[in-house]
């Protein structure tokens, strides 16, 4: 194996661009364009909310929301953001607004043991499409996943859409409907017409099972399902899976305050081997650029509490998959957008 190297950069440095050409780029990652402010919007992008807490500045939380077509909601997240929007209203002085008729969404997933009776009613009488899936064979979250998937491709599934509003569950049979019209749905298609974005709130925090639930569906997407990209948003981080192959992190926005939002808005960042050793085969734009380093939680070796230091993006190769982390700051990130 080639010598490893770990190199400190400058805090803030601009990249060779002749050495930048000379990677081997199979995927670009735009922080600004692709995670947050969603501005090439597919009609089956998709924010996912899970069962944590919502706690973003409103102007985010909105943003988020305005910049993807589907919003869905698993089980007991329902309450969340039914919670969030009351506490809301209250904050933000919306006047006659109600904010819970505003931002509805399009549908309901999971057991329903988690939401409450009074949530699940108010909802039922705005139209929204509940779906009661029992089967323990996998959990709301893949539940959900499923069901964006059937959305964006499936017709049978859009045709229970259009013509079954008023059957209860779509007509769908409530134990394994949806993991079944999906297996149904690879075997007609090897790969999916339609891809899919999504960005699922909520996914880590709370249990430490369901945490690990969450990287696990990280991994799952790429393997099982590669026609979606799926992030994780928290209170404190962006969570992405970066691909094995060469790739391009970018957190420029094409104009004059691209360094605002870099120095101001983002914060520390980690590439997180997970499961298995990943070889770091090169970085180049971090604080801490890496080259030829074996990285694993058993061995100690993560590259974790490193930054951004070029001034508008990074490259990382590995030979695996690897989780990666960027902190950001929420009420930062809102001042941003109000700019």
């Amino acid at each position: 194996m080639a010598e490893e190297q770990c190199i400190e950069r400058e805090d803030r440095f601009d990249v060779d661009e002749t050495i930048y050409k000379t990677f081997n780029i199979k995927n670009t990652i735009n922080i600004w364009h692709d995670i947050l402010n969603r501005t090439e919007n597919q009609i089956a992008d998709t924010i996912l909310i899970l069962n944590q807490r919502i706690n973003l500045p409103f102007v985010v939380f909105k943003r988020l929301w305005e910049t993807r077509s589907v919003h869905v909601c698993a089980d007991g997240a329902t309450n969340r953001l039914y919670e969030y929007l009351q506490e809301q209203q209250a904050d933000n002085n919306n006047g006659n607004k109600d904010l819970r008729e505003i931002y509805l969404p399009d549908f309901i997933v999971g057991d329903l043991d988690s939401i409450t009776d009074d949530v699940k009613q108010y909802y039922f009488e705005r139209g929204v499409v509940i779906l009661e899936q029992h089967s323990q064979y996998a959990p709301d979250f893949t539940k959900c996943v499923k069901l964006i998937l059937l959305n964006a491709n499936s017709k049978e599934f859009n045709y229970l859409l259009q013509n079954n509003r008023q059957k209860e569950n779509l007509g769908i049979d409530s134990d394994h409907g949806l993991l079944d019209m999906f297996d149904q749905l690879r075997q007609e298609h090897s790969k999916l017409p339609q891809r899919v974005d999504v960005l699922a709130l909520g996914a880590i925090g709370g249990r430490f099972d369901q945490t690990i639930n969450s990287i696990t569906e990280l991994y799952n997407a790429r393997r099982d399902n590669p026609e979606m990209t799926l992030n994780f948003l928290t209170d404190t981080d962006i969570i992405m899976l970066v691909p094995k192959e060469g790739t391009s992190i970018e957190y420029n926005n094409d104009s004059t305050s691209n360094r605002i939002f870099r120095d101001h808005v983002l914060g520390n960042c980690g590439l997180l081997p997970i499961g298995e050793e990943v070889i770091l085969t090169q970085t180049y734009g971090l604080k801490w650029d890496i080259i030829n380093w074996p990285s694993s939680i058993r061995s100690g070796r993560v590259s974790s509490n490193n930054r951004f230091a070029s001034r508008d993006k990074c490259y990382i190769q590995s030979d695996r998959d690897i989780v990666m982390n960027i902190e950001y700051y929420p009420d930062k990130l809102a001042n941003y957008i109000e700019e």
